[in-house]
């Protein structure tokens, strides 16, 4: 090799260091990475999100997203997550769906049935980022199908109805361009904390406490 091409290459390495330390230091000074711009990848067992974070990934990857239902037929037919495709659980299966999707979240029946399934997904393509909904289809209808107030002790908080209409015309396809306002209805709902308490089997607090009664029988 001549001095002529020994320089050359030493000036090649020395561009590349240089462009390697200018990427870093624009991504910090902008507060982004490389790979801010997908959600951290997932281990099987930490890769469960609740419903508010599942829709929040709709919100925010929109057709990024698949959205792969795994429960059988008879479970489907009765009630299924809105934009979800239907896929025997099977990871090749769910992978067909994927295809062109970099992220999925799976809908299944058991919560450890479909741990299982997503981390022999991640075994034959370790580059999917793959959720599951932690409590299934049930938890999804809970939140946002079922009329809450009509199964809960407390009257809906403020800015409940208004947090549930956004979402509802979302799910719809009547919100695309407002994707930050679905974001924040989303952030709302989720501090609200309004549940059907009266499926749970817990009864209205009574007023005022119980006087305890002395003497007399027992």
């Amino acid at each position: 090799m001549s001095y002529t091409q020994r320089f050359d290459a030493r000036v090649g390495a020395g561009l590349l260091v240089a462009l390697s330390a200018l990427y870093l230091v624009l991504g910090i000074s902008s507060g982004h990475s490389a790979t801010s711009h997908m959600p951290p990848d997932l281990s099987a067992k930490k890769a469960s999100v609740d419903v508010y974070t599942a829709l929040a990934l709709m919100a925010k990857q929109g057709e990024k997203l698949a959205i792969v239902d795994v429960r059988p037929a008879a479970q489907r037919s009765r009630y299924s997550v809105p934009h979800s495709v239907a896929a025997d659980a099977a990871p090749a299966a769910v992978l067909e769906k994927t295809v062109g999707k970099p992220l999925a979240l799976i809908i299944g029946g058991k919560d450890a049935a479909t741990a299982k399934l997503v981390g022999k997904i991640k075994q034959s393509k370790p580059q999917t980022r793959v959720h599951f909904l932690r409590g299934g289809a049930r938890a999804w209808y809970l939140a946002l199908e079922l009329p809450v107030p009509l199964f809960s002790s407390k009257e809906p908080p403020f800015g409940y109805d208004q947090a549930m209409s956004t979402i509802k015309a979302f799910l719809a396809g009547k919100a695309d361009g407002e994707r930050a306002a679905v974001v924040a209805a989303i952030g709302k709902l989720k501090s609200l904390g309004f549940a059907p308490d009266l499926l749970a089997g817990k009864k209205p607090k009574a007023g005022g406490k119980k006087k305890k009664i002395s003497g007399g029988c027992g």
